[in-house]
């Protein structure tokens, strides 16, 4: 699809040009926020809504699978600061009812954009991840403006919304917010569609030694922390033949491709590359393992549970342990301990839990609650 601007012929339907809902993104590369922003907005259409994508840039894998009744404004700002003006120049021009922004900085932007256009409109904000533990957040020099920006213009906001609780205690910390002013919607999970066929040569690698398949999820990324996973799998490995396939894409790649040679587990390591249905290799794998050294709330953990597949991961912030009930439905270890979590993927592969079990607990993730919950904040 590609993206239109505001003269297109495309024209929303339902009740009219105004919209009722606008999300405001960075992009739609696929990643956790911009796939639950698609999921809500899908859903929304379908209700009868008429739903825009604001984006600083249209670029993004995610593009392609949104329908033509969903318009996509592209703001064209290669910094986010670039992007204040033109969205004050959509808000005057479009004047949509509700904005759902997800992600600092995009928050205060699109609160800030509100004020300078003179918009009616209702703004929800949306934050996905401990901010004091991103990059900005830890730095002596950004954590004060980003803490004063947030204390500056998320008071004005109709709604503050977290997708877990310790997002949300995080958000209110930093924002000065009264904890009862910063509302918990978790993440929606849709029934999980047909997988696309999975690429053969990718599942011949995987099960080449015959043992034990586990798999990852994640972009290549830092705080995803890949290399304490194949720090593991080399203890693993020294009790089972187990082999791993991490799917995702990102700046780490190389580094870890270079680690796994190191640690002499090259040859049991399948990087598969980004998939859009990740949940037709999640079901053939024995354990799913998540990494991480922080996470807003671990989408793909409640697509694991909804496979039955067992589920190992780090204890980080935030979300794994809300989702996992604090061990009931997944073994949880220390961040960036990999004999840990060897131990955990071990005994998950000794001793499985339930799967009808591990699907319950992913039904109470429904895509209904959610898109109920985010209907009352933005009042559409």
């Amino acid at each position: 699809m590609a993206p239109s601007d505001l003269t297109s012929s495309n024209q929303p339907r339902h009740r009219g040009p105004r919209p009722d809902v606008s999300i405001f993104l960075h992009d739609l590369r696929c990643g956790g926020a911009e796939r639950v922003c698609q999921t809500l907005a899908l859903e929304m259409d379908r209700a009868g809504l008429c739903v825009e994508f604001v984006l600083r840039r249209a670029i993004g894998e995610l593009l392609t699978e949104l329908p033509e009744t969903i318009q996509v404004h592209d703001l064209d700002a290669s910094r986010v600061r670039n992007a204040l003006f033109p969205l004050v120049r959509y808000l005057r021009r479009r004047q949509p009812r509700a904005v759902l922004a997800a992600l600092w900085p995009l928050t205060s932007l699109a609160l800030l954009a509100r004020r300078m256009a003179g918009s009616q409109c209702r703004v929800v904000t949306s934050d996905h991840c401990i901010l004091s533990q991103t990059k900005p957040g830890r730095s002596l020099i950004m954590r004060p403006p980003m803490a004063a920006a947030m204390r500056l213009f998320y008071p004005a906001a109709d709604a503050v919304v977290a997708v877990s609780q310790g997002v949300a205690d995080d958000v209110a910390r930093l924002a000065a917010l009264e904890r009862d002013r910063v509302r918990v919607i978790f993440n929606p999970i849709t029934p999980l569609p047909t997988p696309r066929p999975c690429d053969e040569a990718i599942l011949s690698r995987w099960a080449s030694g015959g043992g034990p398949r586990l798999i990852a999820v994640a972009n290549l990324k830092a705080v995803k922390d890949q290399g304490t996973l194949l720090r593991a799998l080399a203890v693993v490995r020294q009790t089972l033949d187990a082999h791993l396939l991490v799917l995702g894409e990102g700046p780490e790649r190389s580094r870890l491709e270079d680690l796994a040679r190191d640690l002499g587990v090259a040859g049991a390591v399948t990087f598969g590359g980004h998939q859009p249905t990740p949940h037709g290799y999640i079901s053939q794998a024995d354990v799913f393992v998540m990494s991480s050294r922080a996470e807003g709330f671990g989408n793909v953990i409640v697509e694991a549970l909804a496979c039955g597949v067992p589920v190992v991961s780090t204890d980080c912030p935030t979300g794994p342990g809300e989702i996992l009930a604090h061990g009931r439905f997944g073994r949880l270890t220390p961040v960036g301990e990999p004999e840990a979590l060897a131990g955990a993927i071990l005994e998950a592969l000794d001793s499985p839990p339930d799967p009808a079990g591990l699907r319950r607990r992913a039904e109470t993730f429904s895509i209904e609650q959610a898109v109920s919950a985010y209907r009352e904040a933005l009042d559409v």
